[in-house]
């Protein structure tokens, strides 16, 4: 099984999800999309969830390893995505803004503990650069039945359900 990002070719997504949203997202819809019977359950799923984007006021807190850590949005009303300096611009006044390395490897060391609602979203450790390429930050995502990482460029558009991750002071 794939996540959405390899099933779905990139600046594609959008366009993805409004073609099985227009098909009433079953999964017989997805697969003659896909134009094979390879897709699961569980794909399906994470589609139909990332399907419904979250307010533009979305603050999910929870707790990991004793740490207290925040998920915020950070598009205003109205909007659709906006540019990675704006996303960082919009969540560093609080709490420090985003986590860096040393939390991102405490989390991801605790990804297990995660909560269930958060695996619907894309999270995002602004202060994590990618050591070959500083416009780039790294993310987290549900796929495959598990937590993955990647790196997501700063140049790019990024939408509601891409979430910031801060910890709480």
């Amino acid at each position: 099984m794939a996540s959405l990002s390899s099933q779905v070719p990139q600046g594609t997504v959008t366009e993805f999800l409004n073609r099985i949203g227009r098909f009433g997202g079953t999964e017989e819809h997805i697969r003659k999309l896909n134009g094979d019977d390879t897709l699961m359950a569980e794909w399906v799923a994470d589609l139909r969830n990332r399907l419904a984007e979250p307010s533009s006021r979305t603050v999910i807190q929870f707790e990991v390893g004793g740490r207290q850590y925040e998920a915020v949005s950070f598009l205003n009303q109205g909007e659709s995505s906006v540019n990675g300096d704006t996303m960082i611009a919009r969540t560093d006044g609080e709490n420090g803004g985003g986590v860096g390395q040393e939390d991102g490897d405490f989390l991801w060391e605790h990804r297990s503990e995660l909560p269930e609602e958060l695996k619907r979203f894309y999270l995002v450790c602004t202060k994590w650069r990618d050591p070959g390429f500083h416009r780039r930050v790294l993310c987290f995502g549900w796929g495959d039945g598990g937590w993955c990482g990647s790196w997501g460029g700063l140049g790019g558009q990024w939408r509601g359900w891409d979430l910031v991750l801060r910890r709480r002071m």
